[in-house]
């Protein structure tokens, strides 16, 4: 059976590079495409079973095709991966049917259950020396690969509210990180250690800083140093499911890892919620920037469904390019 690389989401690039490289220009057996380059199913056999070797059958989980776009969106429609999975079970060995209710088998999952074990660990027993075995369990040396270069041209924003009308807006240098003696815990930094806390458009950071109806904001806009290559590791974006050179285990594990630490740094707080939830996600961001070659990270928003945030381990990287004076004119709440 032929497939194109319309059948697969556009995202998978290495797997659409391999079918046009490999595959002829004919029709697709799968989504009927024309003048794509298809090849033949058996072809992918090899990554389909390895991949379907993740799986276990489990009365608390979801179908197979569900499971599959619901955690990577790997397939163009429900009716491709539909076609697709139903001729690949039959192709290969494997105990799971497309009826079958699936989720992860227990060794993919251990680590996700090692992050929490290791966040009650540094809240409740051992704040600055983890248990080895937890540590090892967790695999961070193989989960924070996914990560991009800031391009010195991307415009990224800060706010902070104004506690008195009529002040002037605050001067750049005032827009950076706080001096240590004044740096209080956040998601990613401890008190005393001040990280730079960026937002990728300016409604973002409105509700970063719980703007109020008539609040004055100065607003700052910055951008990396040219002479900088800023490398951030990404919490808000979704790994690649077919790499032919790293072990799919690997990538779902770090995945899985990946979407639970994601979870904690978009976790919505409450003013009176304890500072203490912050610590496992301080702890991770201290591993990263001091155990990889990375500048900082970026994580979903968690005031805002559509905005994304930057964490900035040092912010001398970084250039505050103009600082302007707003005026909030509208709130929107939501309240049950």
């Amino acid at each position: 059976m032929l497939v194109c690389p319309k059948c697969f989401n556009d995202k998978e690039s290495e797997l659409i590079e391999y079918i046009n490289s490999s595959g002829q220009e004919q029709q697709c057996e799968i989504c009927s495409s024309t003048n794509e380059n298809s090849l033949e199913l058996d072809e992918l056999l090899d990554f389909f079973e390895t991949l379907l070797g993740n799986f276990q059958v489990s009365e608390t989980g979801i179908l197979l095709r569900e499971k599959i776009q619901e955690d990577w969106n790997f397939f163009s429609s429900p009716q491709s991966a539909d076609t697709i999975l139903k001729e690949v079970v039959k192709l290969i060995k494997t105990d799971i049917s497309l009826t079958d209710k699936v989720d992860y088998v227990d060794s993919i999952r251990e680590n996700t259950t090692c992050w929490n074990k290791l966040k009650d660990e540094l809240r409740q027993s051992r704040r600055f020396f983890p248990n080895p075995k937890t540590l090892k369990c967790l695999k961070l040396e193989n989960s924070f690969n996914l990560s991009y270069q800031l391009d010195s041209n991307t415009e990224l924003y800060r706010a902070r509210v104004h506690h008195k009308s009529g002040s002037e807006a605050y001067k750049p240098k005032e827009m950076m990180a706080p001096e240590s003696q004044y740096t209080t815990s956040g998601r990613a930094n401890p008190s005393g250690i001040p990280f730079l806390y960026l937002s990728e458009n300016e409604k973002t950071v409105v509700y970063e800083v719980r703007a109020s109806y008539l609040d004055e904001l100065s607003i700052g806009v910055f951008k990396a140093k040219s002479d900088r290559k800023i490398e951030i590791v990404d919490f808000s974006e979704q790994d690649l499911l077919y790499q032919p050179d790293t072990n799919i285990d690997q990538i779902i594990e770090s995945q899985l890892l990946r979407n639970v630490i994601s979870d904690d740094l978009s976790k919505p707080m409450r003013r009176y919620d304890s500072k203490l939830e912050y610590i496992s996600t301080q702890f991770i961001c201290e591993f990263i920037k001091f155990n990889t070659a990375a500048d900082g990270i970026r994580f979903n928003s968690s005031l805002y469904k559509n905005g994304r945030n930057l964490v900035i381990f040092n912010d001398d990287q970084i250039n505050c390019q103009a600082v302007s004076l707003k005026t909030v004119k509208a709130v929107d709440f939501k309240i049950e």
